[in-house]
């Protein structure tokens, strides 16, 4: 038996199922990513027209003329009601306000879209200083480049993205003082990286920077332990010095973390000479 090919009418998905494949809440700071995920699944469902004016609702009775409902436009609010339900269980209680009042699907997408999505200017400019005037402070570059790229949607939602090169120009400088030579070092490139590339280096720098660190600490703690060795040196009698010599195993401790570095000549303990006194 032939299989009929020409019904690709979709299988539609427990209401129950579909909220929970909706994670994000629609906020005034996450419209696109809110609309990303919606639109996937309103169009694998069919129901993308109820939201785009594009299925028109059935008149209410018919014929019009009468008190018979039509069957057909029932249908269609039942299924637009579901649909609402559905976007009303997607908002925080911020854009729940944009909804009071509308009921059907049509009216309250179109309410958040020009809410959270109008291009005016004044929002474009508030976004454009905001992402111009960020520092990343003390935070991880990961937490930085998040909050960064959030406003970048943000500009994008609105149709006003933002240019590859001010991103980067941008991102860079609010780095901070911590990443100058990071900073310097890709402005004065001919071509600037992606932004996504330079969030990548940007994270390598951060590790590199505090292994750099680390390193130091360590470097200073040994030259911290040599400098003890000279003083005891110089308090000790010769005899006393003569046996730490021979316990020098005691202080392993001392150097043992470091082990992977070339031990100086310096941390091993000198001969004193047998006629010394202590001043």
């Amino acid at each position: 038996m032939a299989c009929n090919s020409s019904d690709s009418s979709p299988t539609p998905l427990p209401f129950n199922t579909m909220i929970h494949m909706v994670t994000i809440k629609l906020s005034s700071s996450n419209y696109l990513l809110w609309k990303s995920q919606l639109l996937p699944l309103l169009d694998s469902q069919g129901l993308l027209g109820h939201m785009d004016g594009t299925l028109v609702p059935p008149p209410p009775f018919d014929p019009p003329t009468s008190q018979t409902p039509n069957s057909s436009h029932l249908a269609w609010k039942a299924t637009d009601q579901r649909l609402l339900s559905l976007l009303l269980s997607s908002l925080t209680e911020e854009a729940m306000a944009e909804a009071v009042g509308l009921s059907t699907s049509r009216e309250v997408w179109t309410a958040l879209e020009s809410t959270f999505s109008h291009p005016s200017k004044a929002r474009e400019i508030r976004l454009k200083d905001d992402l111009q005037l960020m520092k990343r402070g003390t935070h991880p570059v990961t937490v930085y480049a998040r909050a960064f790229k959030v406003l970048c949607d943000q500009l994008h939602a609105i149709g006003r993205p933002v240019d590859e090169t001010d991103k980067v120009h941008w991102f860079l400088h609010g780095l901070g003082p911590d990443f100058s030579t990071f900073t310097t070092a890709h402005m004065a490139q001919t071509l600037l990286p992606c932004f996504s590339d330079l969030i990548s280096k940007a994270e390598s720098f951060e590790i590199f920077q505090k292994f750099s660190g680390d390193f130091s600490a360590s470097s200073c703690s040994i030259h911290c332990q040599q400098k003890l060795f000279s003083s005891w040196r110089q308090l000790l009698s010769p005899q006393s010095w003569s046996w730490i010599r021979a316990q020098q195993q005691l202080f392993s401790f001392w150097t043992e973390p470091y082990s992977h570095q070339p031990r100086s000549p310096s941390t091993t303990l000198p001969d004193l000479p047998t006629g010394g006194t202590l001043c």
